[in-house]
């Protein structure tokens, strides 16, 4: 894959782990914005994610650093950190080091997954992570789906907005997925941080039905260019989280989460497993279809400008332009010009 002329270093919340990956006393390593880092959990079922150097000699924490009650001492002296990342005990001196300070994250639990908010200027968070329940607003719940299923693949070459602008590709749906007509978008709303994008779509039928007659569709809230959950109706029930999260200046880690709702009122365990089963098998048919977009973008190239057709210019262009604010230098691609562009040349 040719290296994106956009930055991975975006602003937002990004995935790291599934939480329960991260137990009591656990220290998890990770490396992701070309940054060491260790995420661990107090006793007091606390989670924190911090540069992973010590700032003593530099010992890494993640390599027989230990958690001791509320803080994590590092395995080198002894040294021991709070979750603010502030020395509070140098064992063999009277007083910690007030003077040094390891870099810790915002982190945010929710949907059984651990975010962190990165933003190379240092800013609080400025937008929440979206909820794939509660963002809907429905009063749905983790007790109405079923048990997550989930993939996950390390270190593919690809980028964060690759992800959304997948999102607003009507056109993809029928050669990738064999859809058997193209979507039609009911709502671009690209201006907040947190944007939405819903559209009718179908995976039943021929293609000589009207879209029309169609009701079955996706909701999709994307939580900056790390997070996007969907919430689709008219079909199975099923949630999804997809959350992309720079490893270094080539790759990104992929997780991909689906909820898929449980069959309710029926108290026969025969039919209960056997929806159970059913269940199953469509999460996996989800997660499928996931992969074969995965394929396509681990070895894509950044098409900037890209050659849209009129059709996609909505779409493409609004997004483009609204991925802008989470660089760090401003940059998102210059098919947000385009439609100026193209404006310009009819008049």
């Amino acid at each position: 894959m040719a290296k994106p002329p956009l930055s991975m270093k975006p602003t937002g919340w990004f995935q790291v782990a599934w939480s329960e990956e991260v137990n009591v006393a656990d220290v998890h390593k990770m490396l992701y914005f070309g940054q060491e880092m260790v995420a661990w959990r107090a006793q007091s079922g606390r989670l924190t994610v911090m540069d992973a150097y010590c700032e003593h000699l530099g010992a890494h924490l993640g390599f027989g650093g230990h958690v001791e009650d509320e803080v994590i001492e590092c395995a080198f002296h002894g040294w021991q950190w709070n979750h603010e990342g502030r020395n509070v005990c140098v064992p063999y001196e009277s007083r910690p080091n007030r003077g040094r300070r390891i870099r810790t994250y915002p982190v945010v639990e929710r949907n059984e997954s651990v975010y962190i908010w990165h933003d190379t200027e240092g800013r609080e968070p400025f937008f929440d992570v979206p909820d794939v329940f509660a963002s809907f607003e429905d009063d749905s719940g983790l007790a109405d789906y079923y048990p997550r299923q989930s993939l996950y693949e390390a270190n593919l070459e690809l980028h964060p907005q690759y992800v959304l602008e997948n999102g607003v590709d009507f056109a993809h749906f029928k050669f990738v997925h064999q859809t058997p007509i193209v979507p039609v978008f009911t709502r671009h709303d690209f201006a907040e941080p947190v944007s939405y994008v819903d559209f009718t779509i179908t995976f039943e039928g021929d293609e000589n039905q009207s879209i029309d007659d169609v009701k079955s569709g996706v909701e999709a809230i994307n939580g900056g260019l790390g997070v996007a959950v969907t919430k689709s109706s008219g079909m199975v029930d099923n949630r999804t989280i997809s959350a992309i999260t720079p490893v270094d200046d080539h790759t990104s880690d992929v997780r991909f989460t689906v909820y898929i709702g449980r069959t309710p009122g029926d108290a026969d365990a025969a039919r209960q497993e056997k929806a159970r089963a059913k269940a199953r098998e469509f999460g996996e048919e989800v997660i499928r279809q996931f992969s074969q977009d995965v394929y396509i973008w681990s070895h894509q190239r950044y098409s900037d400008p890209p050659a849209l057709s009129p059709s996609e210019y909505e779409g493409f262009t609004a997004l483009r332009k609204w991925a802008m604010q989470f660089y760090p230098d401003g940059r998102g691609g210059s098919a947000a010009d385009l439609q100026t562009a193209s404006t310009k040349q009819k008049g």
